[in-house]
């Protein structure tokens, strides 16, 4: 999301972590959801949601090794 650090500074690293994992797992809030004043932001929480979602929907769980996996796993590079 190296394209996108300009949008990424209305938001404090937290809120951008949280929205970008909500955003992208489809979660029915994240950067899309984010309330804001700023028509700059308004534009820069929608680059964000498109963005986010170009990274595709994962989900995590602990497998009988204990160890923690994605649904997904075998797609990530």
């Amino acid at each position: 999301m190296r394209e996108n650090e300009t949008d990424l500074t209305h938001l404090d690293d937290e809120h951008n972590g949280h929205n970008f994992w909500l955003t992208r797992c489809r979660h029915g809030a994240g950067f899309w959801s984010t309330c804001t004043d700023d028509e700059s932001a308004e534009y820069a929480m929608q680059q964000l949601t498109h963005a986010s979602h170009g990274f595709g929907e994962i989900d995590l769980y602990i497998g009988d090794d204990k160890k923690l996996h994605f649904t997904n796993e075998h797609t990530i590079a």
